[in-house]
């Protein structure tokens, strides 16, 4: 991932400019040299965390480049070409707009407050932090969306065809129609993009995106079979086996656990918490977080023992997704726990054992929204956006039937055909390419996704194929006949951020303090420090006003309940409903 790399230095013109001067100046005092000097490293320093292409709101030939600044650290697109023949260079010509992507590593967030706060706003913002969202919108410097596309391109398609429901969520959580979200996926959505298959109709009810698989390979050499990977003992004995197996691969020993690096707690602590049966209820129904869940202790120690074992290498916690890939591609990792969609897994070279039981007796559960939501990664249009007119007509294209085609699957013929009944099947040369998206530009506009035009436009894969093995993978847990399925969108509390004033920094506040406390309950180096540690991290967050906050988010959710005909009900210790 680029962190904000001066890679293309000052145009040309300024270039031939500084020439100029000094080439007239030349025999001045040394003094005015060095200003020159000085003025040449701020004019650096200010673009020291410039876009990909360095080029932003700069009219070159017939195109004009815009600024989109994304949070999504792991998100890594290259470079845009506008040579014809490539896919971003198909879209210049399409909408006369090349981009500028930044993508900072670090401190997303915080840079681009302090860009809202000195009006240096990119011209389209993509974020998923609520708090942020929430300093746009109430900002008055972002566009309604609606408006925006009414006032500079009246003839889209986003104002007769997006989904009603998901717009519902938007205006419930912004007060108004601000954003694009990505990753479309609703009732009304589905009855805009019908899915083309059974296949796809069963896929929303069971996919996951976190999950635990496992190397077909280095189980055999192992001799550990895959119905023998179940429960929590199983895992730790095969971590185990692994480790004292002596077994290398291109000279280096197996790692018997690896967990998603930077993001773990998002996505492999997530999965644990899950599989062993956390949820964010208490015995009688209420909210509270779900780390005073019994269960989550259990995912926790888990996560501990590993560690202290040295079946997981302590680095891991920094490591960032490229690398995450590198060690899955590099074939000696034996289990990885965490976001499987984002680590160019072979479906044929991994295979998922599903829920993993706990030791309590506790039924996995898999919260799913099975109502509208409003997506992920938001996107937002500034006001003060260089060239609206083509800002509009690109983000018309972008989420457009045509564009979609271009930027998610390729070309025709050479990255996919047309079946008989018109529906889209990838070649064996787009399902070979390994991350695609930073190499082709195929697939790269994820602010964009909309899964059910996806699902209605591709045929469903051939059993047995690596995109059928891959989604059988995501969708093992939710299939697995322990796991329980529950409909989890009461516990969207994104309004809270309009109705509860300083709650969301005061939880931000808490999240922090937490993150790092997980952290040093998962580093203990044995049971009785767990212990310790974990106690500390519940009196810490009780003292930090965590019940408080529950408190609140408790009323919001009995009202989320009501308002969806949802039953508040703890599945263990309770019923579920499969």
């Amino acid at each position: 991932m680029r962190n904000y790399a001066f890679e293309h230095g000052p145009d040309n013109n300024f270039r031939k400019r500084i020439r100029c001067f000094l080439s007239e100046y030349k025999k001045r005092l040394s003094t005015c040299v060095l200003c020159l000097f000085a003025a040449l490293l701020v004019y650096t320093g200010l673009h020291a965390e410039t876009p990909q292409n360095a080029r932003g709101g700069v009219k070159t030939d017939s195109c004009e480049y815009i600024s989109l600044y994304c949070d999504v650290s792991f998100w890594n697109p290259s470079a845009w070409s506008t040579e014809p023949g490539t896919i971003t260079g198909d879209i210049t010509q399409k909408t006369g707009v090349a981009v500028d992507v930044t993508v900072p590593q670090r401190d997303a967030d915080r840079k681009l407050s302090l860009m809202l706060l000195n009006d240096e706003l990119p011209d389209v913002i993509s974020v998923t932090d609520q708090t942020v969202i929430r300093q746009l919108v109430t900002s008055g410097k972002v566009w309604k969306l609606d408006e925006f596309l009414e006032t500079c391109c009246p003839d889209s398609h986003l104002l007769k065809e997006f989904p009603q429901d998901v717009k519902k969520e938007l205006v419930r959580r912004d007060g108004a129609w601000y954003a694009y979200p990505s990753h479309l996926d609703s009732a009304d959505a589905r009855s805009i993009w019908k899915p083309s298959s059974a296949y796809y109709k069963d896929y929303v009810n069971y996919h996951y995106n976190n999950a635990i698989i496992w190397n077909k390979k280095l189980l055999k050499r192992l001799g550990i079979a895959e119905d023998e990977l179940h429960t929590k003992e199983q895992a730790l004995l095969a971590f185990k086996k692994a480790a004292k197996s002596g077994l290398l691969v291109s000279g280096k020993p197996v790692i018997p656990l690896l967990l998603d690096g930077s993001a773990y707690q998002e996505t492999s602590l997530e999965f644990f918490l899950q599989t062993f049966g956390a949820q964010p209820l208490d015995e009688d129904g209420n909210y509270r977080d779900i780390l005073f869940s019994p269960e989550a202790e259990e995912a926790l120690r888990f996560l501990q023992e590993a560690m202290a074992q040295g079946y997981c290498p302590s680095s891991v916690f920094t490591v960032s997704n490229e690398k995450i890939k590198q060690y899955i591609t590099g074939g000696r990792v034996l289990c990885f726990a965490g976001n499987i969609s984002n680590t160019s897994f072979a479906g044929n070279e991994w295979i998922s054992s599903g829920a993993l039981l706990s030791s309590r007796g506790a039924s996995p559960v898999l919260g799913k929204n099975m109502h509208a939501n409003s997506g992920w990664i938001s996107t937002f249009i500034s006001k003060s956006c260089k060239s609206p007119q083509k800002t509009a007509r690109w983000l018309d294209y972008m989420t457009s039937d045509e564009g979609r085609r271009l930027w998610h699957y390729g070309y025709e013929g050479r990255h996919y055909a047309y079946d008989s009944q018109g529906l889209i099947v990838r070649t064996e040369e787009q399902m070979r390419l390994e991350d695609r998206y930073t190499k082709t530009g195929i697939g790269t506009w994820w602010m964009f996704e909309n899964t059910a035009w996806m699902r209605s436009v591709i045929r469903a894969p051939e059993k047995g194929s690596q995109d059928e093995l891959e989604d059988r993978a995501a969708a093992a847990y939710g299939r697995d006949a322990q796991t329980v399925i529950y409909d989890n969108a009461p516990f969207d509390f994104k309004e809270l951020a309009w109705m509860e004033s300083g709650l969301e920094a005061k939880e931000r506040a808490l999240n922090e303090w937490k993150k790092e406390m997980i952290l040093d309950v998962i580093l203990a180096k044995d049971s009785g420090e767990f212990r310790q540690r974990y106690q500390l991290l519940l009196d810490g967050m009780k003292q930090r006003g965590q019940k408080e906050t529950d408190s609140i988010k408790n009323r919001y959710f009995k009202e989320n309940c009501r308002r969806l005909g949802i039953r508040a009900e703890r599945i263990n210790g309770g019923t579920g409903q499969k």
